[in-house]
């Protein structure tokens, strides 16, 4: 099974015991960013977004592009 960017941040983010306001907190990236990304609307959001993603989750970028 393929996995989308958007199915892994939904995981590490339910992985983490976030809401989706506790990420954009964490990562000062917009809830309706987040939701965009996670529901597909938004296929290809900017490295600085992964990177602040990811530092919101203490996880490494790889993990939310799948590497």
């Amino acid at each position: 099974m393929t996995y989308t960017l958007g199915d892994n941040v939904r995981a590490e983010r339910a992985r983490a015991g976030l809401t989706q306001d506790e990420l954009a907190e964490r990562s000062g990236i917009g809830r309706v960013a987040i939701a965009h990304i996670e529901g597909g609307t938004t296929l290809s959001p900017g490295l600085e977004t992964l990177r602040a993603l990811a530092k919101g989750l203490g996880i490494p970028v790889s993990r939310l592009i799948g590497e």
